[in-house]
């Protein structure tokens, strides 16, 4: 189909902060890490948004609450599988989630 693995991500993220109306969260705000983050912190930080939103955590709550933890959790980790590769984190940086397109 000529599309990208990369071009896949960006693709959940953007229709979920769509229907929500409001402009997509950066992926670095997703993680609540500075641009110059190196491995390190990208990892603490995904692990720590990962186990706050992971789905499991949310099961007892109301159908709502396990949604949007759903789609938090997995937007928390579009973000990290972007900004953990050098090659897409670049692609990222200059073009932003349009350029993740393909």
């Amino acid at each position: 189909s000529g599309r990208t693995p990369t071009a896949s991500l960006a693709a959940p993220l953007r229709r979920a902060c769509m229907k929500r109306g409001r402009p997509m969260t950066s992926y670095y705000e997703l993680l609540g890490v500075d641009k110059k983050a190196d491995d390190a912190a990208l990892k603490k930080a995904y692990r720590k948004a990962a186990v706050k939103w992971h789905p499991d955590k949310h099961a007892s709550k109301p159908e709502a609450e396990q949604k949007k933890a759903e789609e938090k959790f997995k937007e928390i980790a579009e973000a990290y599988d972007v900004l953990s590769d050098p090659q897409k984190r670049q692609i990222y940086d200059v073009y932003g989630v349009e350029g993740l397109k393909g």
